[in-house]
């Protein structure tokens, strides 16, 4: 009996730690907002993948004809669950918001992104701009629902 309120326990903990955690990863990432005045379409070609998140978004460099932006995508455990992958060199349309980050650099907060030339489409916003990953928790994970239901959070 002893064992199994220590066993419950645990779980409790564990859960209010995940639940913790993935609040926090989804409020971080939230806070890039997405100005759709600011929307616009650039093609390019993937220089390199950034090893640290920008802003709590994975992120990598963009080179076009004229510029370098800094493209933010999705938290770092939304890209490893569904696979996302771009490859250094790989020619691709962004359509995302710009704005300039901290330190001056060019960024683009991605809508979108279409991979050329086959032309498959990896969605990072819904219509409204919403993060495709807060819905993604909710779907995921049951014992998210409890506290995500009808837009509701802690």
């Amino acid at each position: 009996m002893n064992l199994q309120r220590t066993l419950d326990v645990n779980r409790i903990i564990i859960s209010i730690f995940l639940i913790n955690f993935l609040t926090i990863s989804i409020a971080a990432a939230q806070k890039v907002g997405y100005d759709e005045n600011t929307e616009i379409a650039v093609k390019g070609v993937v220089q390199k993948e950034v090893a640290h998140p920008y802003k709590g978004l994975s992120n990598f460099f963009l080179k076009t004809q004229w510029r370098i932006f800094r493209v933010l995508t999705a938290p770092s455990w939304y890209i490893k669950e569904t696979a996302i992958s771009l490859k250094k060199g790989q020619e691709v349309e962004v359509v995302g918001s710009k704005f300039y980050g901290p330190d001056g650099s060019l960024c683009l907060v991605a809508k979108s992104i279409r991979l050329l030339p086959e032309g498959k489409v990896i969605r990072f916003r819904d219509d409204l701009a919403r993060p495709v990953w807060s819905d993604y928790v909710e779907k995921k994970n049951s014992c998210m629902k409890i506290f995500l239901r009808q837009g509701k959070s802690f």
